[in-house]
């Protein structure tokens, strides 16, 4: 059995201290959820940034708008917070690849809405960036979490400007010995995850 799949096992037999409480805070949701990410991403050069991390992209974008639309210096510019970053090391510096969201389960649908369309304009940033610095025209996956469910979605610019999203799977945290049978899909999903094109791209360019 590989070291990834020990880990993995003994992060699962860990659901006994879980709980399905539908007011578990966002922080909590999301520990569960990156302790199995952590060990999926293990050994890849994909990092997990997380702590409200603030993207770059969104301040770039903040800034040209500001340039674009001559509002000059009214303010400073701060990048939107994030509740996971996923992130590559190139050339000493951090690329951003992936901003994904946790919202708890009684979370409203307004807030949820939000959350969702926060997470895409985040992600179109994160394309745009990539494509005007490194000259990469690639697709993100991305994650949106409403308590322990969640969805795997793919976002891409096309050809006309247009920033598409594409579900790609549903995830699920179990926190009970019953649910455990969703969890082969969920894993099966993350995979997806490790590692992406954009990521081998950049371990080739560093090379």
């Amino acid at each position: 059995m590989s070291k990834n799949a020990v880990s993995t096992f003994d992060s699962v037999r860990n659901l006994a201290r879980w709980s399905s409480n539908q007011d578990e805070s966002e922080t909590t949701v999301y520990r569960r959820f990156a302790a199995l990410l952590d060990i999926l991403l293990d050994s890849s050069n994909i990092k997990l940034i997380d702590g409200e991390s603030t993207s770059e992209a969104t301040k770039a974008s903040i800034d040209l708008n500001r340039s674009i639309f001559g509002l000059g210096e009214q303010s400073h510019s701060f990048g939107r917070r994030i509740d996971l970053m996923l992130g590559i090391k190139h050339k000493k510096q951090r690329v951003e690849i992936s901003s994904n969201e946790f919202k708890k389960t009684i979370a409203s649908k307004d807030v949820v809405l939000k959350q969702q369309c926060k997470n895409l304009r985040t992600n179109a940033c994160i394309i745009q960036q990539i494509i005007a610095k490194y000259k990469i025209n690639t697709s993100v996956m991305v994650m949106d979490f409403v308590g322990s469910f969640g969805c795997l979605y793919m976002i891409k610019k096309t050809e006309e400007q247009f920033y598409i999203a594409k579900p790609v799977a549903k995830l699920a945290i179990p926190y009970n010995i019953d649910q455990l049978g969703g969890l082969e899909q969920t894993l099966s999903a993350l995979f997806q995850m490790r590692p992406p094109k954009l990521a081998c791209r950049f371990c080739f360019n560093n090379r």
